[in-house]
């Protein structure tokens, strides 16, 4: 199959949601059993990705490839490229384990009848942030990360 190039931000986002099979989700749930080895295989990213798009959809009505990206696609015309460009892979590995180890806190915490709802994160919202990380890692591996936002 001969795809076309993308030539904005959101295109280059929504071929990689697309190339990489996230949605339609896989089967399973996230696990937040991540070794270190894993936080530096993309095809584990991918798979935690993919897996992340199955338990959101089991917990809220159907988030779509073209949400992900327009909510990706306005957290990048607010941040810019620079913050995600400064530290690259390296930083988004961190970002990654930041929203694993919430989601394995939240999870934890919502079995426990006693213990409070998040403050100031959902799950939905910790699983959003993950499928995020990985498209945009995607992106930085494919050369579409610094192509131009479409504004419109």
């Amino acid at each position: 199959m001969n795809q076309r190039t993308p030539e904005t931000w959101q295109e280059g986002a929504m071929v990689v949601i697309d190339q990489c099979e996230m949605f339609p989700p896989a089967n399973g749930r996230v696990t937040t059993e991540l070794s270190y080895e894993q936080l530096y295989d993309a095809d584990a990213w991918v798979s935690l990705a993919q897996k992340a798009w199955t338990e959101l959809n089991a917990v809220r009505t159907a988030f779509r490839p073209t949400q992900m990206v327009r909510f990706l696609a306005r957290k990048q015309h607010d941040y810019g490229a620079r913050n995600v460009l400064k530290f690259g892979h390296d930083g988004l590995k961190v970002r990654l384990w930041d929203k694993v180890a919430r989601l394995a806190n939240l999870q934890a915490k919502s079995s426990d009848s006693n213990q409070r709802v998040p403050w100031f994160e959902s799950e939905c919202d910790t699983l959003i942030d993950m499928i995020g990380y990985v498209v945009i890692d995607q992106m930085l591996r494919r050369g579409y990360f610094e192509l131009p936002l479409d504004e419109s």
